[in-house]
């Protein structure tokens, strides 16, 4: 008997993919890391999810994560930095393709990073590290990484101290979230930038 293909859904908290989108999307910035990017960025991990690639998913997912991006841009209203997003993705993410194991990933970037940013950047690694060991705590550590592991209360205050508003409140509502709970946590999250919750556009 011919078994029938399941598909991924899409993200609700993620844009729609702009048609057939390849790396170019991305490459064609070069070193630019816009508003226009991270919205492409967005994009580009909904296609990826879409194509059963949630390893490639979330990596673009983090390039959108990491770019420079300020409260006051635009398109924080209608796409918040993306832990929600990705809170989602792990969590239905467990019968898709390739995963890889994102908890040794963000505890080697919360460990690694270097740079202008790094302090924001390690604080977003290890909010992303968090939210794996929540939603994927059969992932494990690297036992060679000797990074330690912040708290729910650490995360928020690096990010208080080193994000963007409202940054920690965009975090709680991943932190929060739950498989049951899709509706309350879009509804924090619109509270939280004036969005109208719903499906992704």
């Amino acid at each position: 008997m011919k078994t029938m293909e399941v598909r991924p859904i899409p993200c609700p908290y993620l844009p729609s993919a702009a048609g057939a989108m390849t790396h170019r999307c991305l490459t064609a910035f070069g070193a630019e890391r816009s508003a226009a990017f991270y919205l492409t960025a967005l994009r580009y991990s909904q296609c990826l999810w879409l194509r059963d690639l949630p390893a490639r998913s979330i990596l673009s997912l983090c390039r959108a994560l990491y770019a420079p991006m300020g409260a006051g841009d635009t398109v924080l209203k209608a796409y918040p930095l993306p832990y929600l997003a990705y809170r989602w993705l792990i969590e239905n993410a467990r019968n898709a393709g390739f995963l890889g194991n994102p908890r040794v990933s963000f505890q080697h970037q919360a460990a690694r990073i270097r740079g202008t940013d790094q302090d924001l950047l390690r604080a977003r690694a290890h909010a992303l590290w968090w939210l794996t060991r929540r939603s994927r705590p059969e992932l494990g550590p690297d036992p060679e990484c000797e990074e330690p592991e912040d708290s729910i209360d650490a995360v928020l205050a690096s990010l208080a101290r080193y994000g963007i508003q409202p940054e920690p409140d965009w975090f709680r509502a991943a932190a929060d979230y739950s498989l049951d709970s899709t509706d309350s946590a879009s509804k924090t999250l619109s509270s939280s930038t004036g969005r109208r919750s719903g499906p992704s556009e």
